[in-house]
């Protein structure tokens, strides 16, 4: 397969994958485990920082693969070593950076993907449908609420996102608060301009 990059959504989605033989590490990621269960080959995916790998439980230890690089299977310290080349950290990765990811887990980073490469190309209602999947997955989460207020607001719903942003501004701190005393106002603007 050919590699490819966050920024372009179809990497994340798992039938464009398939269908232009071309992935990010975590679409390619995600592959390499569904073939492995069809052999009968139990691996976890695993969300390290900055680059999403793949491990298998070999005995008493791990062998990790980096769907990224060919699929080349790592031990635990060559997989180490190679995450924090790639964060620019080396020696502050910890082990529990290399534990199994779950699948909840998986699924956003994904959606934080796609998120990602929507809003770097300026498709907020693209950015909005992911935003909103976030939320709904990851309720405990009030930051993507947050988001979902600001991304309503961007997409010209501004009585959504006070319904999102007023009850948030209430719970975060004072600092959070104030940076997003502009957006509140903003969207109380626009409603009083519909009206």
């Amino acid at each position: 397969m050919v590699i490819a990059t966050i920024t372009q959504p179809e990497n994340s989605y798992l039938n464009e994958v398939l269908a232009r033989r071309c992935g990010i590490p975590i679409s390619l990621g995600i592959l390499y485990m569904a073939v492995a269960a069809r052999v009968g080959l139990r691996m976890f995916g695993v969300n390290a920082p900055s680059h999403f790998v793949i491990g298998c439980a070999c005995g008493s230890s791990a062998l990790f693969v980096d769907p990224f690089n060919g699929g080349e299977i790592l031990d635990r310290e060559t997989c180490q070593a190679r995450i924090e080349e790639i964060c620019g950290e080396h020696g502050d990765l910890t082990a529990t950076c290399l534990r199994p990811a779950a699948s909840r887990d998986i699924a956003a980073r994904v959606l934080r993907n796609l998120k990602a490469a929507y809003a770097m190309r300026d498709c907020w209602p693209a950015v909005l449908r992911v935003q909103e999947r976030l939320t709904a997955l990851l309720p405990q989460i009030p930051q993507e609420r947050r988001d979902l207020g600001l991304v309503y607001l961007r997409v010209g719903k501004p009585l959504k996102a006070l319904a999102v942003l007023e009850p948030y501004v209430q719970t975060c701190g004072s600092q959070q608060a104030e940076a997003l005393a502009p957006s509140l106002q903003a969207a109380r603007r626009m409603i009083a301009e519909l009206n």
